[in-house]
């Protein structure tokens, strides 16, 4: 495929049931839709944003992280893995208590953050109104609808379109990011392949009403028509959410402390950073999405002739 990937086979063999033809889409494209729809939506994000995120980052930050010396915690087991075997064995009592004390905090802390998916699943539906690919109920649509029915959801009926959207959209990320770990824990290469094969099942559920390993297939299935986009779309995605955006942020979070600030005001910091990484994160994931909405309707004929609407999970 060239950079130019084109969605659609031409007019020609158009029939009643044919998906109208859209025009070739490229790179920069798709970053200007997906920048578009996130800065024409950007006070909705904003307001899901505060209602979701930063109440968890309250929780996180004043709650869950000051009851719990993190960097502490772990800068005890790298001493005590250099440490000689008398001292690991003298201290094996206290490395155990750490240690649940560690998986709880990591338990807490997973569960703050899957509760942002509702954000992550409100920019998802963001983009699938502007695409026809989410009906105004929040449904999927069979196929993309008309422009004309296209308008964006207020605060209100965009959180319940989330709302509705995460059980499936947690669940399904929850067996992607599981097949990704035990991939990564069986042999690095397979982790790597499994992170690429299922990057757009999140997309799946909101705009196909698929989820789990069926989400899953919908994802493989965009990777093998799509190669090259999709794998720039992974690196790219991986690079802004997985390393720049936490990297950044992190420095950032660390300088209250450079400048001797209180512990409160400090925290206070801490959860502004954690809302505004989520804002930006979202429009990563807009982009990500409007890639997806437009590899869909050459991939929806081939979803339907596979029958995977109709497997049970």
């Amino acid at each position: 495929m060239d950079e130019r990937f084109d969605n659609e086979n031409g007019s020609q063999n158009a029939g009643p049931a044919q998906t109208p033809v859209r025009a070739p889409f490229t790179f920069g494209s798709i970053l200007n839709d997906g920048f578009s729809c996130f800065k024409e939506n950007f006070k909705t994000l904003l307001i899901l944003v505060l209602v979701v995120t930063l109440p968890m980052a309250l929780v996180q930050v004043f709650m869950i992280d000051r009851n719990f010396d993190y960097s502490g915690t772990m800068n005890t087991f790298m001493e005590l893995y250099s440490a000689s075997t008398e001292e690991a064995e003298g201290a094996a009592g206290d490395v155990s208590g750490m240690a649940w004390k560690l998986l709880l905090y990591l338990g807490l802390s997973a569960l703050i953050a899957s509760i942002s998916l509702i954000t992550d699943a409100g920019a998802i539906v963001l983009v699938g109104r502007k695409h026809g690919f989410v009906k105004e109920s929040g449904e999927p649509a069979a196929s993309a609808e008309p422009v004309s029915n296209r308008a964006q959801p207020g605060f209100s009926a965009l959180f319940e379109m989330a709302f509705r959207s995460f059980p499936k959209l947690w669940l399904t990320l929850l067996f992607v990011r599981f097949s990704v770990f035990m991939g990564f824990m069986l042999c690095f290469i397979p982790g790597i392949l499994l992170y690429y094969v299922f990057q757009f099942a999140a997309f799946s559920v909101v705009f196909c009403g698929l989820w789990g390993r069926r989400a899953g297939f919908v994802s493989s299935l965009a990777t093998r028509v799509y190669p090259k986009p999709s794998l720039i779309c992974a690196l790219t995605v991986f690079a802004a959410s997985g390393v720049l955006l936490p990297l950044v942020f992190s420095l950032l979070a660390a300088l209250p402390g450079q400048f001797g600030l209180d512990a409160v005001t400090s925290g206070i910091i801490s959860v502004v950073l954690k809302c505004a990484q989520q804002l930006l994160a979202l429009m990563v994931t807009m982009m990500a999405s409007t890639l997806f909405a437009q590899m869909l309707p050459k991939l929806e004929p081939i979803i339907e002739s596979s029958g995977v609407r109709g497997q049970k999970l």
